[in-house]
């Protein structure tokens, strides 16, 4: 007996469909993890500026997503690194960024994977945080 009955990809630079994906679930992205800004995030909204379009070269999971008070836009991912980074090991990247269609950190170059699970399990139940 599986949970987890297949998995779905979304198209690059498909920000609609990565928010509805969201919507129902983690969703496990790649990124261009090498700008100090990543490395060293501690708190606020990474922009394009900020965190750059390089290579993709690691992996996060996007649990979330929202608007500031200010009204920027944010996907809420939750990284591998431990809780030193962002907070507790969570962060937040901008999410709408016009003219920078691949979004701050690439992380709309390959937006990756998620689970389709069976229709007795809410996905949204694996989120503890």
């Amino acid at each position: 007996d599986h949970d987890v009955v297949g998995w779905r990809g979304i198209l690059p630079e498909d920000e609609p469909s990565l928010r509805a994906a969201v919507a129902e679930g983690p969703v496990s992205v790649r990124v261009h993890a090498s700008s100090s800004r990543f490395r060293n995030y501690r708190f606020g909204v990474m922009t394009t500026k900020e965190c750059g379009e390089g290579n993709l070269n690691h992996a996060i999971t996007i649990i979330g997503y929202g608007k500031t008070p200010e009204g920027v836009t944010y996907w809420k991912v939750l990284n591998s690194w431990g809780p030193t980074w962002g907070e507790d090991g969570i962060g937040y990247v901008e999410r709408i960024t016009p003219g920078y269609p691949r979004g701050p950190c690439a992380i709309m170059k390959d937006p990756g994977l998620y689970p389709v699970f069976a229709d007795n399990i809410k996905a949204t139940a694996c989120i503890k945080r």
